[in-house]
């Protein structure tokens, strides 16, 4: 009885760990499918001209409305510049640094931007 009780309750976590994970990949599919209408690509367009000179971006992944950046900087300035310039950008709302390590080349630099995906963002 106790046996089956434990089978259970692992069924149980299971079900709860795949329901998560089915939810991630439904963000992430709604994310791909604004990207694929085109409302992406403003989004991208804009965010590099957001880029203070020097800025490098090295990696770059969209998750959840989340737009999560990393990459080289030739300060910790530049970095500040660029979080300035997101909050200025129309569509990008609650940039967030997540790191900041010095390096040889400078600033490696982990950020988080909001990505608001509809027709109302007007252009630069």
């Amino acid at each position: 009885m106790q046996h089956d009780s434990e089978q259970l309750d692992e069924l149980i976590v299971r079900l709860s760990d795949l329901a998560g994970q089915r939810d991630a990949l439904l963000a992430q599919l709604q994310g791909v499918e604004a990207l694929q209408d085109g409302q992406g690509f403003d989004v991208f367009e804009r965010l590099i001209h957001a880029l203070p000179h020097g800025v490098q971006l090295t990696g770059l992944t969209f998750e959840a409305a989340r737009l999560n950046a990393s990459g080289l900087a030739p300060s910790s300035a530049t970095v500040a510049r660029l979080l300035r310039n997101l909050e200025a950008v129309p569509g990008l709302h609650g940039s967030e640094l997540q790191d900041v390590t010095a390096s040889g080349a400078g600033v490696a630099f982990q950020l988080r931007v909001g990505v608001q995906l509809s027709d109302s963002a007007s252009g630069p």
